[in-house]
């Protein structure tokens, strides 16, 4: 997860902790997306890789897609994690 923070143009998120994800009421947000489940499933796996994308996958097109839509997922629940004790 730290990984995912600490890409480029994401210097304003904070890694939020992995307890934090795994609670199903902290991802309540994520039907703004309109993402099928799949997608959903897809974008979580990538946040919780170990390592950053390389350089084949940045080539990718269906990868960037990814990257952005779990940006996009991310940014949601940073936004409630900041907002919570636990992201204080």
């Amino acid at each position: 997860m730290d990984w995912f923070a600490e890409l480029e143009g994401h210097e304003f998120f904070l890694p939020v902790a992995p307890r934090f994800l795994k609670d199903p009421f902290n991802l309540t947000c994520l039907n703004q997306l309109n993402l099928s489940k799949a997608r959903l499933a897809k974008c979580h796996a990538l946040m919780y890789r170990k390592y950053g994308p390389t350089e084949e996958e940045l080539q990718s097109e269906e990868f960037m897609s990814l990257n952005s839509d779990t940006c996009d997922m991310y940014g949601l629940i940073h936004a409630r994690y900041i907002r919570s004790p636990e992201g204080k």
